[in-house]
C-alpha cells in the first residue's frame, strides 16, 4: 500500500514536469541599424522654380526667422549642421533644424530643411509640429513613427515593420522615408 500512495504521489509530479517541458520555438532577434529619419522640406519659388533654400540665390529665405516648434521646444535652423554618414550603428543625431545640401543617402538632392533626426525605437505615435516660415505662414506636420515586430515562423527570427505614416497640413501623405517625409512647398 505505501508503494501506491507513492506512485499516486508521483504521477502528478511527474505530470508537472511533463507539462513544464514546451515546443515553444525559440526566435532570434537580429541586429538591426535602423534609419533615423528627418521630415525634409523643399521650398521653391512658383513663378520661377528657383530654390529658395539655396544659400547662393538672391531670393532666398534663409534670412527670415524659420523656426520649428516641436514638444514644447523652439528650433531654429541650426548654423553648425553637419551631414551624417551614410552607414552608421549610432544614435540619431540631436533634434535640430538643419540647412542640407544632399542628404547621407544622396536620394535627396539640393538645398532643404531637415527637422530630425528621430528614432523608430522610440515608438513615436501622434507626432506633431509646426514650421513657422518667419513670414506668418506655417506647416503643420503630424506623423507617426514606430516598429511593429512580427515573428517570421519559417526563419525564426523577428523581423521589424517600421510604420511612417505623415500628414501634411491635414492631409495624408503615405509612409516611406524618402516619399512622404519629402515635402515640396511652392511659394
Amino acid at each position: 500500500m505505501g508503494k501506491f500512495k507513492v506512485f499516486l504521489l508521483g504521477v502528478p509530479l511527474a505530470l508537472g514536469v511533463l507539462a513544464g517541458c514546451s515546443e515553444e520555438v525559440e526566435y532570434e532577434m537580429p541586429i538591426y541599424d535602423f534609419v533615423n529619419p528627418s521630415v525634409c522640406f523643399f521650398v521653391s519659388d512658383a513663378a520661377t522654380g528657383v530654390n529658395l533654400l539655396d544659400p547662393d540665390e538672391p531670393d532666398a529665405i534663409l534670412g527670415r526667422p524659420i523656426a520649428v516648434t516641436y514638444g514644447g521646444k523652439r528650433y531654429e535652423v541650426a548654423a553648425d549642421a553637419v551631414a551624417a554618414p551614410a552607414t552608421r550603428a549610432t544614435m540619431p543625431r540631436p533634434l535640430a533644424l538643419r540647412l542640407e545640401g544632399a542628404n547621407e543617402y544622396d536620394r535627396i538632392k539640393g538645398y532643404h530643411l531637415a527637422f530630425g533626426e528621430f528614432d523608430p525605437t522610440d515608438g513615436l505615435k501622434g507626432q506633431s509640429f509646426v514650421v513657422d516660415w518667419g513670414d506668418g505662414t506655417s506647416t503643420k506636420v503630424e506623423f507617426d513613427l514606430y516598429v511593429v515586430w512580427k515573428k517570421n515562423r519559417k526563419e525564426r527570427i523577428y523581423e521589424a515593420e517600421v510604420h511612417s505614416p505623415i500628414r501634411v497640413d491635414g492631409a495624408a501623405r503615405g509612409e516611406g522615408y524618402y516619399d512622404a517625409w519629402i515635402i515640396r512647398i511652392t511659394r
